[in-house]
């Protein structure tokens, strides 16, 4: 027989061979999450825990009345130091092979056959033992010998279906976020829970699939038979699939199981996780239920966590040590490592002022203050001769303006702890390491040492300025470039590479994924979007906050706060809501909800924070979203019981609805609508204002400090907040980072035309260029500066654009107005389409399409017509020319005319009249063999 270990090894290592999409990681050391609950046939038998060596935890026997009222026992699996935590309720995972006459029947109401499992669980909530937050429903003995075909009602389906789901529907009712959940699993049968469980997927947040696998001849019939539900994308990280590996048979185990695992995996279903050994006998499965649970479960010895400790004591208890951050010579529960973030939140609080409780609510900005070497200065050195001024937004009246405090006074005196950091777009990897190693080292120096969380907006753009140095981190298109790929393992990928590189440069929070949905596509942000088709965003935005976050935060996670709730797409007329012309959200189609629906999975996913939008949303509200107790408290809050960190916008310049109130006032009014962290602020004053004046309750200051503190417990920060400069040199823009970056670019680019199969072009011929870098475009023919002269030209233009001439402009550059070229800013553009067309050398046209454009104006006299979002000249090419097959989907619909964008309804996807092309349309073709 193969080692548990060697098993899982060599699964592991086959799945990795055939680029298996992300699999849910393993936990690491130290944390015990569930308890397992293994079930017994009999009463009687006791022979499995006295064989069974338990290497850690506890076996408790646990006593409750079966269906026929019978007295009976089972053991429950409890992690250590469990009787010292009475307050924290585990949740249960109830294991069982599925046959026979036992306790474990779920659906059996005969009581000489047992009874409902369902009372055991019950008994154990009642008893304190469990909280209703995972339930794995077991199965009777049913025989599935092909693959289960979606929506008949043989007898297993039926099972499932005449008692579970109504049960779970009324006592287990899965809520958004991770604090409630249902769980539907399976073991014998294996698939036949994909058959009763998916079409109830709001019911089972969760799915589990036991199998071995099918034989080689029905893997066919598998995927034939749900490929449906697997291509579906709200399936996506919803659906868990550990494979039951059976010792007694596991080479066809394996081999079955990895061919049904290459069925899923290529639609990109996420987290796998080798479940059990031991075979098909039932004893074995029994006798190796530990060893089960700690391939899920690890080890919950605490081995010791890295410290990183500059001016805090290091003290030793049991052997291990800890940071005394508060320096009383004691270890402090909030300096415990080995004890739950929301424990370690909880005492902290208690030792904080209402002062440093006021900082947590306030997240800074920061720039201007890194010296020679990454040294953090107490005064911005003076600008450079000849340097643009920085960003100024406009004045407006009634708006008091902020100073700039010094990373000193922001941190030591004003306790400020989250800050959004916006280096200089050249700042080398490791001087932003050590700026942030040095911001950490004045934090850890307060008075109860709480560091700091650094956070970033999205970074890793393409920068297509032909003189921009270098780039100092990987490069991948825009959101909305991704949503192109149409590969939800892609963005997982671009996440996680992202992940790697902001924890390596010492930053832990990301304002990002945008979440929203394009409905108005004149809209100036849709480039930061995963396109127009809500499910579509759906599936990207879980698999970005899994590449970020992972699926728990960790010290190798990086928080997403997702924005902007409840969907920033219906602007009017497409107007920016940063700016006061633009400050409406209107919905004349009725398609409000339609909007949350990224949302709902960005909750299921457990984003770490989420942060509401700038504008006023007609017919729900008269101010902007953040300040309305409507959209965060009664919906965010109450409807979407949403616990998780809420971060408002940078809008101490858009005070939308609430103009006439005092910057207090209007604190206080999101403080009460349920906001913990005044986005863009660099001061807490009014905050504590409120607190003294009794307007702000002690208990609300605590409710955010909660909120704030545990997710920084998490993430790792009180334990080791800094990072190896020299790591982050070799780690952030690495080549096999930017490599990936460079591909998801290619795979991005979307092929509109392609006449009389231009494309691939063919290389070695005679080029003319407009707007392409011409050292890279020397690379596949011989460049010419007569087009006439050429046998291909390509020119790389812009999307057409207007920008706003009226108002103080909060981004003076904002791409705003018609999405045609007549009347647009850039109406050159179109002219030299036309001048190079009317040479008579075919034509391929290159268009950077950050929002949406009129093509009809250029597109019958053009050869070829590429759209991309942001990638470089190289990618371009490459396509254009072959390297690399063109693969890109539109992610949004584009216009035939200007006046259909005029009749489009703002909040409504997908309603424009006869549009030139519909999301998913692409044309592609193979890389030119080499």
């Amino acid at each position: 027989m193969k080692s548990l270990t060697a098993l899982a090894c060599l699964l592991a290592g086959s799945l990795a061979l055939a680029q298996a999409p992300p699999r849910r990681e393993v936990p690491k050391p130290g944390v015990c999450p569930l308890p397992i609950l293994p079930a017994l046939p009999a009463a009687t038998d006791t022979s499995f825990y006295a064989n069974t060596n338990v290497p850690h935890g506890t076996l408790e026997k646990v006593s409750y009345k079966n269906y026929a009222g019978a007295d009976k026992r089972m053991h429950i699996y409890l992690p250590p130091d469990y009787a010292k935590n009475p307050s924290a309720k585990y949740p249960v995972l109830y294991l069982n092979h599925g046959g026979g006459d036992d306790d474990s029947k779920w659906s059996n109401t005969d009581p000489k056959s047992g009874g409902h499992a369902h009372l055991i669980l019950d008994n154990l909530i009642a008893a304190g033992k469990a909280k209703p937050m995972i339930i794995v429903m077991p199965h009777t003995r049913c025989s599935v010998p092909t693959p289960p075909v979606p929506g008949t009602d043989d007898a297993c389906t039926q099972e499932y279906l005449k008692d579970i789901i109504p049960y779970v529907e009324s006592h287990y009712r899965a809520r958004p976020g991770r604090e409630s959940r249902a769980l539907a699993g399976l073991s014998m049968g294996g698939f036949v829970v994909m058959n009763t469980g998916l079409p109830h997927l709001d019911t089972f947040s969760e799915l589990y699939v036991y199998s071995s696998g099918y034989f080689p001849e029905q893997q066919k019939a598998f995927e034939e038979n749900f490929q449906q539900l697997l291509k579906d994308p709200k399936t996506n990280d919803l659906f868990r699939v550990p494979f039951y590996m059976g010792q007694g048979e596991t080479d066809i185990a394996l081999k079955n199981g990895q061919g049904v695992m290459a069925v899923i995996n290529k639609y990109a279903i996420r987290n796998f996780w080798v479940l059990s050994t031991g075979g098909h006998e039932w004893m074995n499965w029994r006798r190796y239920l530990h060893q089960t649970a700690q391939i899920m479960f690890p080890d919950c010895t605490q081995p010791q966590v890295a410290l990183g400790a500059r001016r805090a004591p290091v003290l030793k208890s049991d052997g291990l040590q800890f940071k005394d951050l508060n320096r009383n010579g004691k270890l402090d529960r909030y300096e415990d490592w080995r004890l739950p973030a929301q424990q370690r939140a909880a005492d902290l609080i208690t030792q904080m002022t209402s002062e440093e409780k006021a900082g947590l609510m306030i997240h800074s900005s920061l720039a201007g203050f890194t010296g020679p070497g990454g040294v953090v200065l107490d005064a911005p050195p003076p600008p450079r001769p000849g340097a643009a001024p920085g960003f100024a937004p406009p004045r407006r009246e009634g708006v008091a303006p902020m100073d700039r405090p010094t990373p000193n006074e922001l941190i030591l005196n004003r306790n400020v702890r989250w800050i959004l950091l916006r280096p200089n777009a050249t700042e080398p990897p490791e001087i932003t390491a050590r700026f942030n190693n040095g911001l950490q080292e004045l934090a850890e120096g307060s008075r109860l040492g709480i560091p700091l969380a650094l956070s970033t907006d999205p970074r890793h753009a393409v920068s297509r300025n032909p003189a921009a140095p270098p780039p100092n981190i990987s490069q991948w298109p825009d959101q909305l470039g991704l949503a192109a790929t149409g590969e939800p393992g892609l963005v997982y990928q671009s996440a996680r590479t992202a992940a790697q590189e902001l924890r390596a440069l010492g930053l832990s929070v990301t304002l990002s994924p945008m979440a929203d949905v394009v409905t108005e596509p004149r809209w100036n942000r849709i480039a930061g979007t995963f396109g127009e088709d809500a499910a579509t965003v759906s599936s990207l935005v879980r698999a970005y906050i899994a590449g970020m976050q992972g699926n728990a935060l960790t010290p190798e996670s990086v928080l997403c706060v997702t924005k902007h709730f409840p969907g920033d797409g219906p602007v009017k007329e497409g107007l920016d809501p940063h700016n006061d012309f633009g400050k409406w959200q209107i919905y004349p189609g009725n398609h409000f909800d339609h909007h949350l629906i990224p949302f709902r999975a960005a909750f299921e996913s457990g984003t770490g924070g989420i942060m509401p939008g700038y504008a006023i949303p007609q017919g729900y509200d008269t101010v902007g979203m953040n300040f309305s107790k409507v959209i965060v408290g009664d919906m965010l809050r109450g409807k979407f019981a949403y616990q998780g960190l809420v971060v408002t916008d940078w809008l101490r310049n858009m005070p939308w609805g609430v103009e006439s109130l005092s910057e207090k006032e209007r604190q206080l009014r999101m403080v009460q609508a349920g906001v913990d962290q005044i986005g863009g602020d660099n001061d807490p004053k009014y905050i504590l204002e409120s607190v003294k004046d009794g307007t702000l309750t002690a208990a609300r200051l605590d409710e955010s400090a909660r909120r704030v503190l545990k997710p920084m417990f998490e993430l790792g920060l009180f334990d080791n907040p800094y990072v190896d400069p020299e790591r982050a040199k070799a780690v952030v823009a690495s080549k096999p980072m930017m490599d990936a970056g460079a591909a998801a670019q290619r795979k991005s680019v979307v092929v509109l035309k392609n006449g009389k199969s231009l494309l691939p072009a063919a290389p070695g011929r005679k080029l003319y260029v407009e707007n392409i870098n011409k050292e890279k475009a020397a690379a596949y023919g011989t460049l010419v500066d007569d087009p006439k002269q050429a046998d291909l030209a390509i020119i790389a233009v812009n999307a057409p654009f207007e920008t706003h001439k009226g108002g103080a402009s909060f981004f003076p550059g904002a791409k705003e107005g018609t999405l045609a070229y007549a009347g647009a800013d850039n109406a050159a553009e179109l002219a030299k389409i036309r001048q190079l067309t009317a040479s008579g050398t075919p034509v391929v046209v290159a268009m950077f399409m950050d929002r949406p454009a009129v093509l009809t104006e250029f597109i019958d006299q053009a050869a070829a017509v590429l759209a991309h979002f942001n990638v470089s000249d190289a990618a371009l090419l490459d396509v254009i020319f072959g390297n690399a097959a063109a693969t890109g989907k539109l992610p949004l619909d584009l216009p035939r005319d200007m006046e259909s964008v005029r009749k489009q309804k703002e909040d409504v996807p997908h309603d424009l009249d006869n549009p030139l092309f519909k999301t998913g349309f692409g044309i592609t073709y193979p890389a030119r063999a080499r």
